[in-house]
Formats: structure tokens, C-alpha cells, sequence
């Protein structure tokens, strides 16, 4: 099973739906010359964000497969 998820940085602020959706809209134009695989493109808070899930899941993964 599978999850999609929206990790957004806790920096941002939005007055209100209207100002979330415009974000979003933008962030979704994607540009040709950057590698949205890499999560080097995103913000401090983010990357951080991301280096704790990767350890958290890394972990889980080992206890999953008896190591």
C-alpha cells in the first residue's frame, strides 16, 4: 500500500484558502532544469524534515526484515 502525501514548510503562512490554492497552483508548474526527485531543491525545514522520516522509515524497514 501506498500514501500521498503534501509536506509543506511550516514557514509559510496562508491568510485563507484562496491564498493556499494560488501557492499550490504555482508549485505545481514544474521546471525542466531541476530534479524533483533530489530533495535538495527544498527548504531547510523540509530537508530536515525529510532526513528524520528517512531514518524513522530506514528503521522500521530493518525491524520488518528480522535485522
Amino acid at each position: 500500500m501506498g500514501y500521498n502525501i503534501m509536506v509543506i514548510d511550516s514557514e509559510l503562512r496562508f491568510k485563507n484558502s484562496r491564498e493556499f490554492l494560488n501557492w499550490y497552483e504555482t508549485a505545481l508548474k514544474y521546471e525542466d532544469d531541476i530534479n524533483y526527485d533530489d530533495y535538495r531543491h527544498a527548504t531547510d525545514n523540509i530537508q530536515q524534515w525529510f532526513m528524520e522520516m528517512k531514518e524513522i522509515i530506514e528503521n522500521i524497514s530493518r525491524r520488518g526484515n528480522g535485522s
